[in-house]
């Protein structure tokens, strides 16, 4: 029998913990929806904005601050102004200048290219946005997506600390293998056919793919911390990090899903419905 040390779940009662404090204000905010919700996803872009940057500029927190404040302030004006998941030139309008101003912006030598700041600054405020207007459509595909999240995140934790075996991606997340990766593609087939009921069957497969968009996410994470040289976004969290560490995932996966949105309901010819 293999002998696993004895600390890889002395993490594991302060993550629980945290978890559960995140998951009670998380389903809170999203009961309740308005502007409790878009006052809580505005922060914490905010806040996922302010370790971005400290990330990528450790020296500069009052710029940090300010970007963190500015972040938080266009989010809150992007949830009120549109709030539903209707016009094709919304999703334009946020998404246009982040990818201009990362074509237009050339690299520094060394650290973190301001290319990829700016794309990821984007896709924060982008899902931010998204987040606020899936909420005013109603809870399900809120829910959906947290689930897949969340499932994935945890079930692929468990098999690969249980199961272990050959690393996924040794180079940029030296932790992954394949077994959580597994695991966490079928927990979230799983999380789709429970919500299938309501969104349909066609959300079985496309929880598989944001599964793996989930894990893709945090790699991307992953690979700026490990060029910018931190272990973690911050320590805001005990037992996870920072707020980045938490929702890299959900980054990936709310983008992802507002584009296979947007493309079922173009070639339906409605658009956002």
């Amino acid at each position: 029998m293999v002998q696993r040390p004895s600390g890889q779940w002395n993490d594991l009662r302060q993550r629980v913990l945290s978890a559960a404090v995140m998951v009670a204000c998380a389903a809170v905010a999203i009961w309740v929806g308005g502007p409790l919700l878009l006052l809580g996803v505005a922060a914490l872009a905010g806040v996922a904005m302010w370790e971005l940057w400290l990330m990528a500029q450790p020296g500069r927190q009052n710029t940090g601050l300010r970007l963190a404040i500015g972040t938080a302030l266009l989010v809150g004006a992007l949830g009120w102004s549109f709030g539903h998941l209707r016009p094709f030139e919304e999703l334009l309008f946020i998404i246009a200048p982040g990818v201009l101003a990362a074509i237009a912006t050339r690299p520094v030598e060394g650290g973190l290219p301001r290319r990829v700041i700016v794309i990821y600054a984007t896709l924060i405020v982008f899902v931010s946005w998204g987040l606020v207007a899936l909420r005013a459509d109603g809870v399900n595909e809120l829910l959906f997506l947290i689930s897949v999240v969340v499932v994935s995140d945890s079930l692929g934790y468990f098999c690969g600390r249980m199961i272990g075996g050959p690393k996924f991606w040794p180079r940029i997340s030296p932790s992954k293998t394949w077994s959580g990766t597994i695991g966490g593609w079928v927990g979230a087939a799983v999380v789709g056919l429970v919500f299938s009921p309501w969104l349909g069957l066609a959300v079985i497969p496309i929880a598989v793919i944001l599964a793996f968009a989930a894990q893709i996410g945090d790699m991307v994470e992953s690979a700026i911390k490990r060029r910018t040289g931190v272990k973690d976004s911050s320590d805001l969290i005990p037992g996870h990090g920072g707020v980045l560490d938490r929702i890299d995932g959900m980054i990936a996966v709310v983008a992802l899903y507002l584009i296979i949105r947007l493309a079922i309901s173009l070639m339906q010819g409605q658009g956002f419905a």
